[in-house]
C-alpha cells in the first residue's frame, strides 16, 4: 500500500492482495486520511490482484464514513476481476467508482 497527498487529493494505492492480513492497514490508514482536509479521498485499485470479503467490507465501511462527513472517497475501478467481485457482490453502484484517479485541486 501506497498512501499520499497530492494537493487537495489523497490517493492510497493498492497492490497485489486486500485480504484479511492486509485490510487491517488499509482500514487504519483510511481513518488517518479522513481526519485530514483533503478533499478527495481515493482508493486507487488498478493494481490490485486480489480481494476478499474483508477487504470488501472495510471499502463499504469507508465509503458510508464519506458519505456522513461530506462523500470525499471515490475507488478507482481494477482489472476486470476484481472489478467482477464488486458486480457479483451487488456493489457496483454503492461504492462510488471512478474510471481514473481525479485531478489534485
Amino acid at each position: 500500500m501506497l498512501s499520499v497527498r497530492h494537493d487537495d487529493t489523497h490517493v492510497i494505492t493498492l497492490a497485489g492482495e486486500l485480504c484479511m492480513a492486509s485490510a487491517t492497514d488499509l482500514e487504519e490508514e483510511l481513518k488517518v486520511v479522513e481526519r485530514t482536509p483533503v478533499r478527495t479521498i481515493a482508493v486507487d485499485l488498478r493494481e490490485l490482484m486480489f480481494i476478499d470479503s474483508t477487504g470488501i467490507r472495510v471499502l463499504v465501511t469507508a465509503q458510508r464514513r464519506s458519505r456522513q462527513e461530506g462523500d470525499r472517497l471515490v475507488v478507482v475501478r481494477g482489472a476486470e476481476g476484481i472489478r467482477r467481485i464488486f458486480e457479483l457482490c451487488g456493489l457496483e453502484n454503492r461504492l462510488a467508482f471512478v474510471d481514473e484517479l481525479p485531478s489534485p485541486r
